[in-house]
């Protein structure tokens, strides 16, 4: 598969000046989380993340710490670091939130975005087609993470990207571990992309109505592995 650059890469104008050790260590422990590199239910350790990343142990630990306000891990005090596991129903409650929250940020970042942040949301609406025709959801995932970022950032409001961080990898997580079954990138990929182009547009109610689409679409997505999760097994 080809190699995708970092989201920092991909947006230079939302760049930070520089990365600390322990945001570099954060940005490659959420990757290998959400990509299931790290296993839900795998303990960490402390001292071993550190050696695989080639960084000490301090920025490790505060990568871990930030991970847990998120909800990917949990810190279990004299054990280790646990990587949470999937939970079908509380998906569904996270959906919940953001069909609540994001209409009003979507049109937030329609009304108040700037010229060079509807250029990027054209960028990222040309490469996640891309990446949808190429059916590769790893680069799906960065550009999906990429929209939502600047989503947040052009809605000019500090909570909204506070909150957002909460709950968008436990989104993604999810997508990647499912989206196979149902084959969805092209389903899911479609309707970001039509987000990201609303949003290049400016027009606020066309926007809010390509976002209430596409939280309509996760949920049902959502709901149709929770019926297939817990059918039961066929008896020989």
């Amino acid at each position: 598969m080809t190699k995708v650059a970092k989201l920092n890469d991909l947006i230079p104008a939302i760049k930070s000046p520089v990365k600390t050790l322990s945001e570099q260590a954060y940005e490659k422990l959420e990757e290998n989380i959400i990509s299931l590199k790290l296993a839900p239910g795998e303990i960490l350790s402390e001292a071993a993340l550190a050696k695989e990343l080639g960084l000490g142990r301090t920025p490790i630990r505060e990568a871990l710490q930030k991970l847990a306000g998120t909800g990917l891990v949990v810190i279990l005090p004299h054990k280790g670091t646990l990587v949470t596991e999937i939970n079908l129903l509380k998906q569904l409650q996270l959906l919940e939130l953001r069909q609540a929250l994001e209409p009003l940020m979507v049109r937030s970042a329609a009304i108040r975005s700037t010229k060079d942040q509807k250029a990027l949301f054209d960028e990222i609406a040309n490469k996640m087609e891309k990446a949808v025709k190429a059916n590769d959801d790893i680069t799906f995932m960065y550009y999906d993470n990429s929209l939502h970022l600047l989503i947040s950032q052009a809605a000019n409001n500090e909570y909204f990207s506070r909150t957002m961080e909460i709950y968008h990898s436990l989104c993604r997580r999810f997508w990647y571990l499912y989206h196979k079954n149902s084959d969805d990138i092209g389903s899911s990929g479609k309707l970001h992309v039509n987000l990201a182009r609303e949003l290049v547009v400016g027009d606020a109610d066309k926007a809010v109505n390509a976002n209430n689409i596409l939280i309509k679409h996760l949920i049902e997505f959502t709901l149709s592995t929770l019926r297939v999760d817990l059918t039961p097994a066929p008896t020989g």
